[in-house]
């Protein structure tokens, strides 16, 4: 209601569902991008970074031992963890950032990785 009274006294030029239909409207991890130039408005890049653009590049700094992503990994929990991982996370409890999900097919753990941990440990 109050949308269509500031536009009837032109106050109002856009309404702000404009920018939540656009959301809406795209898929998951979609990108939508807004220009206003008057108002210096910009609303560009949502979205996941582009990692299918640098992922080779990346791969081979960690090959070569010049890049060491292990320092982005807070904690490594079991795949049985997942749906009690995720409430931790979405809760932002017990520092929750990056978690290494281990499975049967996971690696041995990496020097400088966190050790494997059920959430129920991790502290609230």
């Amino acid at each position: 209601m109050m949308d269509k009274i500031q536009k009837t006294l032109m106050l109002e030029t856009d309404v702000p569902e404009t920018v939540n239909e656009m959301i809406v409207s795209v898929r998951k991890m979609g990108r939508c991008g807004i220009i206003a130039v008057p108002m210096r408005v910009r609303l560009i890049g949502n979205g996941q970074a582009p990692v299918h653009k640098y992922w080779e590049e990346i791969l081979n700094f960690i090959m070569a031992g010049k890049f060491d992503p292990t320092f982005m990994i807070t904690h490594r929990g079991p795949l049985e963890d997942m749906s009690k991982l995720y409430a931790t996370f979405d809760k932002r409890q017990a520092g929750v950032k990056k978690v290494f999900v281990e499975t049967q097919f996971s690696s041995p753990l990496s020097k400088g990785c966190p050790q494997l941990t059920r959430v129920v440990d991790w502290p609230a």
